[in-house]
Parts: structure tokens; sequence; C-alpha cells
């Protein structure tokens, strides 16, 4: 591939669309988008604009016609846009996600069931695609792996956003981080046990918040607790929840 030229979606007209960005077969009308990209050309390189508008043999030469939207519906401009490509392209990821690589010909047979007349040719503008928009990446020849990876998203449970209304009904406008330790387990070797809530506070801030938070929820608070307090104390409890001093 030397030149990759995009297009928006396929050509909506009867029989226009062939799997080519502004490309028709050779007995379609020259659609205007083409025609000026003919125009550009003879300005450009002097040579005679093309009877046709079949662009088949740019493709064989290295030429990638593609087009952002794969698919739309007939007379309707743009009709899938934001439509449909996003869903397909999430049934790849969860084909895929969990093996450790796979090869074209697995990727192929995953497409043909959705597309029993794809060509060989359109097959190879769908990688392109989804090595642009970073879905998978090349490890080798013809062996690819999936390379999205989904935002991490937390569990916030309800004991934490007791606490997160709590402060911000008693303390407005000021700084503070409340957050879960069993939430590093998803990234962790070694696993927390006795998981805690930790919430870090302004200096000036912490006592007036521990004792407002013991007096209106019913749980363990601790307040700067030394190793002693986590050592008999805080793994004793089911629902510890320590207040400290933001960094």
């Amino acid at each position: 591939m030397i030149v990759v030229i995009l297009g928006q979606d396929p050509y909506h007209g009867e029989g226009q669309a062939h799997g080519l960005s502004f490309s028709v077969k050779p007995e379609i009308a020259i659609p205007a988008s083409l025609r000026n990209i003919f125009k550009e050309l003879v300005e450009d390189t002097k040579v005679s604009e093309p009877s046709h508008g079949c662009l088949t043999s740019w493709s064989e030469q290295g030429i990638l016609l593609l087009n952002t939207i794969f698919t739309v519906e007939k007379s309707l401009h743009s009709s899938h846009k934001n439509k449909g490509w996003e869903i397909f392209t999430n049934k790849i990821i969860e084909e895929f996600k969990n093996k450790e690589k796979y090869s074209r010909d697995e990727l192929f047979s995953f497409f043909i069931h959705y597309e029993p007349n794809l060509k060989e040719s359109t097959f190879g503008w769908r990688i392109y695609d989804l090595k642009k928009k970073n879905i998978i990446k090349t490890i080798g020849r013809g062996m690819y792996v999936i390379s999205y990876k989904p935002k991490y998203k937390p569990i916030i449970s309800e004991s934490l956003l007791k606490i997160a209304r709590k402060t911000e009904e008693r303390l407005d406008e000021i700084n503070y981080c409340i957050w879960d330790t069993e939430w590093l387990n998803e990234f962790t070797q070694h696993q927390i046990s006795n998981p805690l809530i930790i919430v870090e506070i302004e200096r000036d801030f912490i006592d007036s918040l521990y004792y407002y938070l013991n007096d209106h929820l019913h749980m363990d608070f601790f307040l700067n607790p030394d190793d002693k307090d986590i050592q008999f104390y805080i793994t004793e409890s089911n629902a510890p929840v320590v207040i400290k001093r933001l960094i």
C-alpha cells in the first residue's frame, strides 16, 4: 500500500457502490465527487481524464480506497453514520479478546459470518480500518491480537457513596479523596484480604469530619491509625474506614 484515499460512506445511488471508495463500475455514470478527483488529477499530472469511474486498477497499484463507514441505505447519504459498525467492532473484540493471538484466516471466517459475499480485497480494507482504530494490531505476518483495552471503571460501593454524601453535606468546597483498597485487588498479585475505605481530606478538617461521620453512619471509623490500630482493630473490623490527611 502506497496511498490511502478515504471517503465517508458508500455511494447511495442504485448500483453505484462496489467496495472501493469513490469508485463505480465501468457501466455506471461517473459521480460528481469522482469527477472532481479526475479534474484535479488531469490538472496536476496532465494525464488524460479516465473514460469511466472504476478505480480497480488504482487498488491493484497499491492505493487503498477506503470508506470510514462501510454501508449506507439507498438514497440516504450518511444514513449509517454512528450506527451499526460500532456494534460490529464490539463483536470482533468479544470474539477474539481472550485469544492470545489469531490468524488472518480466523478473522476472515468471522467476517464471512456477517458478510457472506465479502471479497478478499474488501477484507483487506476491513483489517486496515481495524488497525487504524487501534482495535487490532499485527504481531507477525498474518497474525493479530486485540489491542483495544476498555477503560477501567471501579465499582463504587454504597458505603463509599454514603461517606461521599455526608462529606459533601458537612464540608462543602474542600479538597478530599475517597477510595476503596479493594480496587487494588484488580491490579496486584498479592490480594488485600480485608479491604477498607480510605478518606483523605485537608488537614484542618480531619477531626471535624471524623466526628461527623462517626455520629451519622454505622461504620468503624479510624482517625490517623497507627500500626497498633491496624493490627488489633482495623483487621478485625467488617467495615473499616480510615480518615487521614490529604497529601
